[in-house]
This record gives structure tokens, sequence and C-alpha cells, in this order.
């Protein structure tokens, strides 16, 4: 995807238009990242870490709102915290991992990886539904 081609440059306006999308897309379907991902690349695209931190920080608030919602409505068992738990552990020994990675990637290369990872959950989701 060619952000400069959108003509999104990364303001105010669109900050608000794409991730209050993205909101709405993941509170509807649970896939907020690519809206919020179209706004990054513009605004954060030429630093790789500083596209990652704002992509990481954009997933905090619907993550804990999730959490507090599954608590509020019941839905955790001993089974879900026990996975919960073992899942938590993989994020951060992955994305520990992925720190690595992304501090020797140029822009240019994660830009075209996070294009091909959007791609390929998009396909995921309209087959899987």
């Amino acid at each position: 995807m060619n952000i400069k081609a959108l003509k999104i440059k990364g303001t105010l306006l669109q900050a608000v238009f794409f991730c209050g999308v993205g909101g709405l897309f993941g509170g509807v379907f649970n896939v907020s990242g690519p809206f919020a991902s179209i706004y990054c690349q513009a605004k954060y695209g030429a630093d790789p870490k500083t596209y990652a931190a704002n992509m990481n920080f954009y997933f905090l608030p619907s993550a804990v709102a999730a959490v507090i919602m599954h608590a509020f409505y019941g839905n955790f068992d001993r089974t879900a915290v026990i996975g919960g738990a073992i899942m938590a552990a993989a994020v951060l020994i992955s994305s520990t991992l992925g720190v690595a990675v992304l501090r020797r990637l140029k822009a240019k290369k994660m830009y075209l990886l996070s294009n091909i990872y959007i791609i390929i959950m998009g396909i995921i989701i309209c087959i899987g539904g």
C-alpha cells in the first residue's frame, strides 16, 4: 500500500479517523490493527522503532478494556486463567525476540513486512470467518 498515494500525512484528524475506525472494527470484529497501521506508517514509517512502539501502545486500551469486559461478564474460569498465563509468557518471550529483530530492520523492509502481514491476516480472517 502506498501511503503517499493515499495522501495520508499523519495529521491529528487522520489519527482520530483511522484509529477510531480501527477501534470500531476492533470492537465488532476484534481486528483493529490495519487502520492503525495505515496511520502509523504515514506518521512514523521512516522509523521502524517508533512505528512499532506506537502500534503496540495503540493496542493497550483495547486490550485492557477487553480484559475488564470479560471479567465483568464472568468469562474467566480456571482454564482461562492458566491458558492466559501461558499465552502471556509466550507473548513476553516472543516480543523480546521481536524487538531484537526490529532493531536490525530498516524502515523500507519494516514497511514491506507489515504490509505482507496485514494482507495475510486479512486473507485468514476472510477465509476463516
